[in-house]
């Protein structure tokens, strides 16, 4: 799943950060959480943490609350 985003899972944490936020929010969002995306990168448990709140504010400001 990792490398079809773009860096192999142990490409990761040397991965640019665009791409590296990338691969982070798609495996987050198939289902794996934080602390195994951790585990899995080495990526740190704050900075997974960040990157996934900072992606999921973004998509909640792009849709909008419309009512």
């Amino acid at each position: 799943l990792a490398k079809s985003l773009g860096a192999p899972l142990h490409g990761v944490k040397d991965a640019p950060p665009a791409q590296r936020d990338t691969v982070i929010f798609g495996l987050h969002d198939a289902g794996f959480t934080v602390r195994q995306i951790e585990r899995y990168t080495g990526i740190g448990k704050s900075t997974v943490s960040r990157i996934v709140r900072a992606r999921a504010r973004t998509a909640m400001r792009a849709g909008g609350n419309v009512m």
